[in-house]
């Protein structure tokens, strides 16, 4: 059981709106202005006494923890180098959608992805010449001094034609063709693809 108590429960004096006085005193003082008072009271959270233990299933089954040599996995540890970014698995799923309030204790499975295996594909707005390409592949250019700033744009609609230019001469090299007749290959869909890799870097 943990318990959390303010720093001064009693609020010995009050200030609100050129209101000033003793606890007892304020809030008929703060009443005649319209003001609320709230008092602070000790608040108690129940952690429980004993430690819980996560059940970990895999295919209907329970995974049992195995029992490690501990030396063993320091010396690990010590030859062990850091992972770069583009390694590090990203949530691309989950089966309980985002946002939704469930009760506690509800299981959720998450689908975790290498950004090195994400491609734009998965993508619910993106150009026909991406959509075949890795995000990985892109991040150099995500990461050009002349392309970055254009992408914090918000919206192709506020580049200038500089710009524009820009970057359908960088996307060029790439394999990536900006033709705003072609309804998949506009400068716009090009724009907001980018910027969704943006999120991966």
């Amino acid at each position: 059981m943990a318990t959390f108590i303010p720093s001064n429960p009693s609020i010995a004096a009050t200030k609100a709106g050129g209101v000033e006085g003793a606890a007892g005193a304020a809030p008929a003082a703060a009443a005649s202005r319209g003001l609320a008072l709230t008092q602070i009271q000790n608040v108690v959270v129940d952690v429980g006494a004993t430690m819980v233990i996560p059940t970990v299933v895999r295919a209907g089954e329970e995974v049992k923890s195995p029992q490690l040599n501990t030396d063993k996995v320091s010396d690990l540890v010590t030859r062990l180098v850091p992972i770069t970014r583009i390694k590090v698995p990203r949530v691309v799923s989950q089966s309980i959608p985002a946002g939704t309030r469930i009760p506690k204790g509800t299981p959720v499975d998450l689908v975790l992805v290498p950004v090195s295996d994400i491609d734009f594909s998965l993508l619910t707005t993106v150009h026909d010449d991406l959509k075949t390409k890795t995000i990985e592949s892109m991040l150099p250019l995500l990461s050009d001094p002349a392309v970055d700033p254009i992408l914090k744009k918000g919206s192709v609609d506020n580049l200038t034609d500089a710009e524009k230019a820009t970057l359908t001469s960088k996307l060029a090299p790439l394999g990536v063709t900006v033709d705003n007749t072609v309804s998949g290959k506009s400068l716009s869909l090009a724009f907001q693809s980018l910027q969704s890799a943006k999120a991966f870097q």
